[in-house]
This record gives C-alpha cells, structure tokens and sequence, in this order.
C-alpha cells in the first residue's frame, strides 16, 4: 500500500514539473509570428529563444534572434520598447525576415518582437 502512494505523489510531482513553465508564461498560441517562446539568454544585439508553441508544424527548438536598428520591439500594447527592455525569463513572439541559418541553434533576424503575452 505504501508503494502505490509513493507512486502515486511521485507522478503528481512529475505531471506538475512537465507544465510548470508553459502555466507561468500565457502564449498567445494564435500569432502569426515565426517564432512563439520565451528569451532563455541575451546578450549585447541577439535574443536566444527557446520557442514553446510549434509554428506550421515545425519542431519545437531554440533560435538565436539578431536585432538591428531596423528591428520593431513593442510590448504587448504595442508601444515601442528598447532591447535594454527584454528581460530572461520574458515570453515573445518574433517575426523574422525569411531567413533562417541552420547552425544550432537557428540564427535569423527579427523584423518584429512583441513581448509581454
């Protein structure tokens, strides 16, 4: 009896490990965005994202975003926002220019981020 119980608190508590991060973050999972997932690094120009929402059908990865001066960063009001601004942890979406380098992971430049889903 005392290992069906144990089984059973140990499945809980990883049922509730698997989901925790995508129940912190709300993803808007309807944008027509290339890229849907939340900023694992950053550093001086590029985002690393770690995508959460599959795109067309595409594998779930991580994607490092460049940003240049012609890149739109808004927030979820869509008012214009600074790079200084994007923060780890932050869900985004983020529209990129068509081109995607196949290293690992993926490099592309956004033409578009919207954060604060």
């Amino acid at each position: 009896m005392k290992k069906l119980v144990f089984a059973i608190v140990i499945v809980f508590l990883l049922a509730a490990c698997d989901t925790y991060d995508d129940m912190e973050l709300k993803v808007d999972t309807t944008s027509d965005a290339q890229h849907i997932g939340k900023i694992i690094r950053k550093s001086k120009n590029t985002i690393l994202v770690e995508e959460l929402v599959s795109v067309n059908g595409q594998p779930l990865g991580k994607i490092w975003v460049s940003i240049n001066d012609e890149t739109e960063i808004v927030d979820s009001e869509g008012a214009t926002i600074k790079f200084a601004h994007l923060k780890k942890g932050q869900a985004v979406e983020v529209w990129n220019n068509g081109i995607i380098l196949e290293s690992d992971p993926a490099k592309t430049t956004a033409l578009k981020i919207k954060t604060g889903l």
